[in-house]
C-alpha cells in the first residue's frame, strides 16, 4: 500500500511517499519546500501571514502530488518549535 507522509517544521515542509508492505517501507518520492512558518516567531511569539500562507499552500500541493503517486492515505504531522510567553 502506498502512503503519503507531510511534515510541517519550523522552516520547511517535507513530503514522503512511500511502499508500505508488512513492515517494509520504501521511499519513492521525496519533495522539500522552505516555507519559514517560524519566521518572526521568537520576534513577536505569533505565527506570520505570508508564511502561513505559503506553509498551506505546499501542504494543498503535497496531498495532490502525493494522491497523483498513488498514496491512499496522506498524514500530516507538526514538529513545529513553539516559545512560550
Amino acid at each position: 500500500m502506498r502512503r503519503g507522509v507531510i511534515d510541517i517544521g519550523t522552516n520547511s515542509v517535507k513530503l514522503l511517499v512511500a511502499e508500505c508492505q508488512a513492515g517494509d517501507v520504501q521511499p519513492v518520492t521525496e519533495s522539500s519546500r522552505q516555507t519559514r512558518l517560524g519566521l518572526g516567531l521568537y520576534e513577536t511569539g505569533q505565527l506570520q501571514p505570508q508564511p502561513i500562507q505559503a506553509t498551506a499552500a505546499a501542504v494543498h500541493e503535497f496531498l495532490r502530488f502525493a494522491k497523483a503517486e498513488g498514496a491512499s492515505e496522506t498524514v500530516i504531522i507538526a514538529t513545529l518549535s513553539l516559545i512560550h510567553i
